[in-house]
Order: structure tokens, then sequence, then C-alpha cells
């Protein structure tokens, strides 16, 4: 009799056996009594309770250590365990309450492979979380010349997570007893098959990612990329698009700009002032030479010329006109800015060339008509005779 005693002490429903009502133990559904499936809902419903509490505990403690830090990751890491956090105490909850409950080995296996699933899932949700975080910092943090950051960071925020969401799913399929190796050998096959069927597209996304290593030009610049030019609007995962002059969008694929030649004018630091004067032939040499100094004077007293290479020559006496080159740098950074610069200089050198007594020359031709009239032909005038 001690050992059955001893054997009911241990095997048996103990306190509960004396006192619940006889229906929790004598209903069975899917190999499991009802006092059973109470318990679980009990334990989940208390896991939820726990898992709140707890969080939000751990979360006030880590986010006064990770304060007295100078980084602000290991902030945005704690700001991404918020809800991540109560999954996994969750969890971790359930585990540990799985053997009071008394279920059978395959209801064993189920809800530790639940626990496992939360627990995987709460680690890619922390993941995902991070990874929105980390972007977010990244764009309020980038300089200005470095803004086509900015417009690659959704492709790399889409591709990390992506990344994410895979080895996740592949974990859970491990842990319900799915054969990866075999998963990842056909995606392995299926990918092959797919990149050739994608050979341009997989081109324009290597090209974004060259683009993105070279940085040929960032949002806002003004290219010219072969017949197309115009202001970059955006660069995404497979085209870059620029607003043309005309305000139409073009879309260029990536691959073909990364392959092409791409001709940057934001990227300038200095603007060539480079016009030819055509002088009319009728200036005299002391009027080209006026006209010579007068605008060496005025390109050596402008604030905006450089003196780097700057140059005024007498270049050619052309089939029109007597050309002078003027050849300088204007310190501009900007398109609208050195536009204003150099109508001032053009309308400088008008006044250089008429306080010279010049004139500008226009393409022209003299035809020299023969009024005198003709003698008569001998022969002609012989056979009259």
């Amino acid at each position: 009799m001690a050992a059955i005693d001893r054997f009911y002490h241990e095997r048996g429903y103990g306190w509960l056996g004396d006192h619940a009502p006889l229906v929790l133990f004598a209903v069975n559904f899917g190999g499991l009594q009802l006092w059973q499936w109470l318990a679980l809902l009990l334990g989940l419903a208390l896991g939820l309770v726990v898992a709140r509490v707890v969080g939000r505990l751990l979360i006030r403690v880590l986010r006064r250590l990770a304060l007295r830090t100078e980084s602000e990751w290991d902030d945005l890491a704690v700001h991404a365990m918020r809800g991540p956090v109560g999954l996994l105490i969750w969890s971790l909850f359930l585990l540990a309450v799985a053997p009071w409950l008394s279920l059978t080995p395959t209801a064993q296996d189920i809800v530790r492979h639940i626990c496992k699933l939360l627990a995987i899932a709460g680690v890619g949700w922390f993941l995902l979380r991070f990874i929105d975080a980390s972007a977010e910092r990244t764009r309020q943090s980038v300089l200005p010349e470095d803004q086509l950051k900015v417009g690659f960071l959704p492709i790399v925020v889409r591709f990390t997570k992506a990344i994410v969401v895979v080895v996740v799913l592949l974990g859970g399929l491990d842990i319900v007893g799915v054969k990866v190796l075999a998963v990842v050998t056909a995606l392995g096959l299926g990918g092959v098959a797919i990149a050739f069927a994608a050979q341009k597209t997989l081109e324009n996304v290597f090209g974004t990612v060259a683009i993105a290593g070279d940085r040929p030009f960032k949002v806002g610049d003004f290219i010219v990329i072969g017949d197309d030019r115009g202001t970059v609007e955006d660069v995404g995962f497979r085209s870059t698009r620029i607003r043309t002059l005309s305000r139409t969008v073009v879309s260029i694929p990536n691959g073909l700009v990364v392959s092409g030649r791409v001709e940057n004018f934001a990227e300038r630091d200095r603007f060539l002032f480079n016009p030819t004067l055509a002088l009319e032939y009728r200036s005299t040499p002391a009027q080209m030479r006026a006209v010579l100094d007068g605008i060496r004077a005025l390109l050596a007293a402008h604030p905006r010329v450089l003196e780097e290479d700057r140059r005024v020559r007498f270049v050619q006496l052309a089939a029109s006109s007597l050309d002078i080159e003027v050849f300088a740098y204007v310190a501009c950074t900007n398109i609208p800015e050195f536009l204003a610069v150099a109508e001032e200089l053009n309308f400088a050198l008008l006044d250089v060339v008429a306080r010279a007594g010049a004139s500008f020359a226009f393409p022209t031709q003299t035809i020299f008509l023969n009024t005198e009239q003709a003698p008569p032909d001998p022969g002609q005038h012989g056979r009259r005779g």
C-alpha cells in the first residue's frame, strides 16, 4: 500500500485530482484531458501578462544602461527590443510551464516546437525593427554630399530584410523537421534557372550596386547619360530616373548607366567662360589692341574670375571677322550662379568693344559688278563685211 501511495503521489494529479471536478479528467480531446487544455490556455494568458511586465522592466533597465554610453546603436537596439522581447519571454515561459502539465510526449514536442518558433520569430522581428531604426538614423545623419546614400537606403533595407526573412523561414522549417539542405538545394537550382531567365534584371541589380560603390552622381545632380540630360530624382533598384529640361521623366536602366558615359555637371568646381568676339575687318590695329587690353583688365579686376589659365588672344583672321578668344574660369559651383556672372561679363565685353571704337562683325559677302561694256568680237565684224 505504501508503494501505491507513493506512485499515486508521483504520477497522480495530486491536489488537483482530489478537489477538481471529475469532468476535467473524464473529457479527452486530441490526446489531452480537459484540465490540460484549460491549463494550456491559462498558461498562454499568464505568459502574456508575465511577458508584458517583465519585458517592460527589462527594457527600462536596458534603456538606462544604454543612456550611459556614447554610442547610439545600443539605444537603437533597445528601441527595437520593445515588442520582440515580450515574444521571447512568452516563449520561454511556456517552455518552462509545459513540463508541469503532464503532457503526452507528442504534445510536449508540439509545445516545444511552438516555443522555438515563437523565439525565432521574436529574433527575426527584432532584427527587422533594428534594420528600420538603423536606416532612419542613417537617413537623418547623412551629409548633403552623400545624398546618394539616401537613394540607395531603401534598396539596402529591402535586401537585408529579405535575408532576415529567408533565414527565419529556413530556421522555422528546420524546427518543424523539414530538411533545410534539400530546400536550399532546390532553391539553388531554381535560382540558376531564374538567373538565366532574368539576365537583364540581374545586370541592372549589379549596376545598382556599382552605382552605390562608385557614386558617380547623387540625387539632385544635373547629369548627361548618352542622349539624355536632366536632374537625378531617384536611384531605384532597377533604374535611375532623371527629370529632363522639358520636365519629362526618363528612366534609364542601371546596367546602361554603369556601362555608358556619365557626365556630371554638379561636380564642377569652376565654370569655363569661353566666348569668341568677332570684330569687323574695318577695325584698326590700335582698336584691336585697345579691345585686348580692356578685356584683360576686365578679367583681372573681376572677383569671380580665376587667374589660373586666364588668357585673351587675337587668334585668327577669319573669313568675315577678326576673332578674339576669351578663356577664363569662373569660381562658381552651380549653373544659375555662373549664368549670372557670365551675363555680367558679356555686358562688360560690349562696353570694352564700344569704348575702343570697334564693332562686331557678322557674316557678309561683297559682290563686285563690272559695268564696262565688252569690246566687239573681231571675227563677227569680219564676217559681216
